[in-house]
């Protein structure tokens, strides 16, 4: 682990121009011109824990009733690059909350030029550098160019939940954290490990290159991790539930 976690800044830093570059002209082709400076997204997810911990054990509890640490995951769209992350929070944390630890909220300029953006769901907060959806309020239904606009947003937002099930299938270890917590070491250990994983997500990628993400690549188990992070959370992402919600990678 102390080899691997000594490659961390290298692996995982702000974009360079190119790669910045890359993820325009790929969101250019997805959606429209007009937003290619949104060229980043973001999301969170949990890691689960084997059991509950000893320490402190009621807050690892989330919403999904399990005991679990929370991670917000901010990456490049066409190759799942992972640029940012936040660690350390436990499972019942909001993602909103979490987020406000990330380098990418309390240092946008070492991402961001003017102009630039990121793509988030609607657990987060609105900024010059943080764009959502449209969020439905009681009894309200989104126009139809709000639903537009949602489902236009969402096939760039979901690159984040694909790079989250990728880093799953790749490091099955973090579909279960089989490391017990009953004390601050151990959470330390635990997040050590999270991090890892991360880096060696990205390694992969720079050693694969463009290849990494073709079809060729992506097996059935991939595509039913990604279905059922999508069932899990897709309400936050699209509109009406999900149902006009890109499912499939492009």
């Amino acid at each position: 682990m102390i080899a691997i976690l000594s490659l961390h800044d290298e692996m995982i830093s702000p974009p360079t121009d190119e790669e910045k570059a890359e993820a325009k002209r790929w969101v250019k082709k997805q959606v429209c011109e007009a937003w290619e400076n949104g060229y980043l997204s973001v999301d969170g997810t949990t890691f689960n824990l084997f059991q509950k911990p000893g320490h402190h054990g009621e807050t690892f509890f989330d919403r999904k009733s399990n005991y679990s640490l929370s991670a917000q995951i901010t990456t490049l769209p066409h190759n799942l690059k992972i640029v940012d992350y936040g660690l350390g929070h436990t499972g019942s944390v909001h993602d909103l909350s979490a987020f406000c630890d990330t380098a990418i909220y309390q240092t946008p300029e070492k991402f961001f030029t003017a102009g630039e953006w990121l793509w988030g769901d609607s657990a987060y907060p609105v900024s010059p550098t943080c764009v959502l959806p449209f969020k439905r309020v009681p009894n309200q239904a989104l126009t139809r160019q709000q639903r537009h606009f949602n489902y236009h947003l969402s096939r760039v937002q979901i690159r984040s939940k694909h790079a989250i099930g990728l880093l799953k299938i790749r490091f099955q270890s973090l579909k279960e954290l089989c490391i017990q917590i009953n004390c601050s070491q151990q959470i330390d250990y635990a997040i050590s490990w999270i991090r890892c994983c991360f880096i060696l997500h990205n390694f992969i990628i720079r050693i694969e290159g463009q290849d990494h993400n073709s079809r060729n690549n992506i097996n059935r188990d991939w595509q039913l991790e990604l279905d059922e992070l999508l069932a899990d959370g897709i309400e936050d992402v699209g509109d009406d539930n999900g149902k006009d919600m890109p499912v499939n990678l492009p």
